[in-house]
C-alpha cells in the first residue's frame, strides 16, 4: 500500500514537470528551427508559431533568417535582437540588421560580416534574453541589443543575463540605447553600468548621440523620424553607423572619430553614406512613399495622442504625399534594371534586393527579368513570404496558375499558415471557375486578416455568384469599414 501511494506520488510529480515544460514551451519562443532544403546545407530559420506568439496584433513580422548552420570560413557572425524598431516596422524589409550589414561591408570591405536579424516586433526584455540563448546555436561572435524601448529598469537583470549569455559562448555584447524624436541622454548609466561590471568584451553606445551630433534640429534637418519613435530611412542609417562603430571598437578595429568633426561636416558625410546605402540596399521611392505612408496609417489607428500626435500625423501624411509626387525611382523600368544591378553588384548575397527588383520589375510587366531576379533571392533565402507571395501574384497575373500554386506550396513547407497564402490560393481558385471554394479560402483568409478590405470585396463577388446576396451586402460592409 505504501509503495503504491509512493508511486502515484512520484507519478504526479512526473506530470507536474511534464505541465511546466509544456506551459514553459509555449510561454516563451521556443527558438530557432533547423532545418534542410532540397538537399541543400544545413540551415538555421524561426520557428512561425513562436513569432506569431510574440508579434502585437495586426504587426508584420521581419523576413525570417535563414543562417548557414556551419558559419564561412572568414567571417565573422553577429546576431542582432531588439523590437519593433530593430525590426524595421513599418517596413521590415529594411530591418536595422540589413542596413547594419550593408554599411559594414562599405566601411570594413576586408573584414566579412554577417548580420543575423533576430529583431521582433513586440520582443520585450524578457524575449530578448530568452532569444539570446537560443542564439547560441549559430556560434555568433557578437550579439548586438537594440534596447529597450521602454524604460531600462525592468530591463537590467535581461540585458546582464544577455551579456552573461554572450561570455559563456566566447561571444561579445554591444548593447545600443534606442533613439526617439525626444531623445535624452538618460538611459546609458544602466547599460553603462553592466558594460563596465562585465568587463572586457562587452560594450554600450547611445544611438541618440549620433543625432544629437547633428544638433537639436536633426530631426528636422534630417528627417531621421517616421512617427516621433520609428525611423525613417535615414535614421535607420544614422543608427546603424553608431552600431558600425562600437562593432568596431570592440574587435579592435578603427572606428571613424567624430569627436572633433563639426555638425556641418558631419551631416555632409551623413549625407553621402546615407544615398550609398539607399543604392546598395536598392531603397527605391516606392519603398519611401510606402514607409511613411504606413507610418501615417499607424497614427491614424494610435488612440489619443492629442495635438502632438495630430502634428506627426499631418508631417507624415504630407511627406508621403510629396514622395508620391516625385519618387526617387520608378520612372522607367532603366531606372530599376541599372538600380539592380548596382545593389547586386555590391551586395550579391543580399535576398532582399533581388526580392525588391523582382516585385518592381514584376509590376512593370517585365515577367522574364522578374523571374530571374526572383530565383537569384530564392537561392539565398527560400523561405521570404513575402517574396512567395509576390512571385505567386505576378506569375497568376501572367496567367501561370501552375507556378503561382508552387510558389505557395513551397512556403507551405516552411510555413503552413503564413498570411496572405490563402487569399492568392483564392484568386486561383476563382480563375478556375471555383467560386465556393474560392470563397472557402478567402473567409479562412479573412480569419487571419479581418481588417483587409480588398479581401472582403473579393468575398462579396463571389458571394454574389453564388446567390448570396445578403452575405455580399455584409461583406461589403466590412470592406467600408476597413477603409
Amino acid at each position: 500500500m505504501k509503495n503504491t501511494r509512493t508511486a502515484k506520488i512520484a507519478l504526479a510529480a512526473m506530470a507536474l514537470v511534464l505541465v511546466a515544460a509544456v506551459l514553459a514551451v509555449f510561454a516563451r519562443p521556443s527558438g530557432l528551427l533547423h532545418k534542410t532544403w532540397r538537399g541543400q546545407n544545413a540551415w538555421w530559420t524561426s520557428d512561425p508559431e513562436s513569432v506569431r506568439r510574440i508579434l502585437p496584433p495586426g504587426e508584420v513580422a521581419p523576413p525570417p533568417p535563414w543562417v548557414e548552420a556551419e558559419k564561412p570560413a572568414g567571417t565573422r557572425r553577429v546576431v542582432l535582437l531588439g523590437g519593433s524598431v530593430a525590426a524595421g516596422v513599418p517596413m521590415p524589409d529594411y530591418n536595422l540588421a540589413r542596413v547594419v550589414q550593408a554599411l559594414w561591408r562599405a566601411r570594413f570591405p576586408s573584414e566579412p560580416v554577417e548580420v543575423v536579424n533576430l529583431a521582433l516586433p513586440g520582443a520585450g526584455p524578457q524575449h530578448l534574453r530568452d532569444l539570446a540563448r537560443a542564439a547560441m546555436a549559430l556560434d555568433p561572435d557578437m550579439l548586438v541589443v537594440h534596447g529597450p524601448e521602454r524604460g531600462m529598469d525592468d530591463a537590467t537583470a535581461d540585458f546582464r543575463a544577455i551579456a552573461e549569455t554572450a561570455r559563456r559562448h566566447d561571444a561579445k555584447a554591444l548593447f545600443c540605447l534606442p533613439a526617439t524624436e525626444d531623445t535624452v541622454p538618460e538611459g546609458m548609466d544602466g547599460l553603462s553600468k553592466i558594460a563596465g561590471e562585465m568587463g572586457e568584451g562587452v560594450a554600450a553606445v547611445d544611438a541618440g548621440k549620433r543625432l544629437r551630433e547633428f544638433g537639436p534640429t536633426a530631426s528636422a534637418r534630417g528627417g531621421f523620424f517616421l512617427d516621433g519613435e520609428h525611423l525613417s530611412f535615414a535614421g535607420r542609417a544614422a543608427v546603424a553607423g553608431m552600431i558600425a562603430d562600437g562593432m568596431a571598437a570592440l574587435w579592435g578595429l578603427a572606428p571613424r572619430g567624430r569627436g572633433a568633426v563639426g555638425v556641418d561636416a558631419a551631416l555632409r558625410e551623413f549625407v553621402g553614406e546615407e544615398s550609398r546605402l539607399r543604392r546598395d540596399l536598392m531603397f527605391t521611392g516606392y519603398d519611401e512613399h510606402d514607409m511613411w505612408s504606413l507610418a501615417a496609417k499607424r497614427l491614424r489607428r494610435e488612440a489619443g495622442g492629442g495635438a502632438r500626435r495630430a502634428e506627426r500625423l499631418a508631417a507624415a501624411e504630407e511627406a508621403a504625399l510629396v514622395l508620391q509626387r516625385r519618387a526617387a525611382l520608378g520612372c522607367s523600368t532603366t531606372d530599376i534594371v541599372v538600380a539592380y544591378d548596382r545593389a547586386a553588384l555590391q551586395s550579391p548575397d543580399d535576398p532582399l534586393a533581388h526580392f525588391a527588383a523582382g516585385r518592381l520589375l514584376g509590376a512593370r510587366g517585365e515577367g522574364e527579368r522578374a523571374e530571374e531576379a526572383f530565383r537569384r533571392g530564392f537561392a539565398l533565402q527560400p523561405n521570404n513570404a513575402d517574396a512567395r507571395l509576390n512571385y505567386a501574384a505576378m506569375q497568376l497575373a501572367r496567367g501561370d496558375a501552375g507556378e503561382a500554386s508552387a510558389s505557395l506550396d513551397a512556403l507551405a513547407e516552411f510555413d503552413s499558415r503564413a498570411p496572405g497564402a490563402a487569399k492568392i490560393r483564392a484568386a486561383i481558385a476563382a480563375r478556375g471557375s471555383d467560386w465556393a471554394g474560392a470563397a472557402a479560402l478567402l473567409e479562412k483568409h479573412l480569419r487571419q486578416s479581418p481588417d483587409d478590405a480588398s479581401a472582403w470585396l473579393m468575398l462579396a463577388d463571389l458571394q454574389m455568384r453564388l446567390g448570396e446576396f445578403d452575405a455580399a451586402e455584409q461583406s461589403r460592409q466590412r470592406a467600408k469599414a476597413c477603409e
